[in-house]
């Protein structure tokens, strides 16, 4: 079976009515058809919009060029563009395609972000009265360059229960990002076990550490468990 290298691209929307990003992940190879992947990006309001795109460095062993364009180890097209009406008739959607260049990844997961962002643009030729402030919504993309040999390696350090939140601190020991996704938080109270579910684990379920790093996790406890003591020894977390 040929091994390759691949990109898990995650996005988040903040504003999910203004633009909009899909699919929500992607899968690349270096080199074939599948070094080239197209996210579509489609407007969704009343007007039009303007989209800029870029890559940056992420990894915590790019401290030298964390947030800096990572534009030498990809390709990206249209770095500009604008986005009409879908009522208008005009081009209301339009394929970002995202090309890796940097050549292979032989010992660790590299990690990016692929940010797409609105920026402000007005086509009126009316002068405004006084200012008008505009939303400028932002999507990050996490995207992770790694082997299919890379795995993670994850354990729990800490764990407590601080001011009605429970903080949980992690370590990836492993080449690969590891996601939340197969989580299980236990608290015993009073000879019983309180489960969380997915909803009452926001900030932590669905988010990930990456490769050979440590991360602290926090997460709003639900009212009933704010009001118990709740020792460390009580706390289970299955990763």
């Amino acid at each position: 079976m040929k091994k390759f290298n691949y990109f898990l691209i995650s996005i988040i929307s903040f504003n999910l009515f203004a633009l909009r990003l899909t699919p929500m992940a992607g899968y690349m190879t270096p080199s074939g058809n599948q070094s080239v992947f197209n996210f579509t990006a489609i407007n969704s309001t009343n007007s039009p919009e303007a989209l800029k795109v870029r890559i940056e460095y992420r990894n915590p062993e790019d401290q030298m060029k964390y947030g800096k364009t990572a534009s030498e180890l990809f390709q990206v097209y249209p770095k500009k563009a604008i986005l009409f009406p879908k009522k208008s008739g005009k081009t209301f959607k339009r394929d970002i395609k995202l090309v890796w260049v940097g050549g292979e990844v032989k010992d660790i997961e590299r990690s990016f972000r692929l940010i797409v962002e609105q920026v402000p643009l007005n086509f009126s030729k009316k002068k405004l009265n006084g200012g008008k402030m505009q939303i400028v919504s932002r999507y990050i993309a996490s995207v992770y360059v790694a082997a299919p040999k890379f795995k993670s390696s994850v354990s729990v350090l800490s764990s407590k229960v601080s001011g009605g939140k429970l903080i949980v601190d992690v370590k990836n020991t492993g080449t690969k990002h590891h996601l939340f996704k197969d989580l299980s938080v236990k608290i015993k109270i009073n000879g019983s076990v309180r489960s969380l579910t997915r909803d009452e684990m926001k900030g932590i379920y669905l988010y990930s550490v990456l490769a050979n790093s440590n991360r602290q996790f926090v997460v709003e406890l639900p009212r009933e468990l704010k009001r118990s003591r709740i020792n460390a020894n009580n706390i289970e977390i299955q990763i």
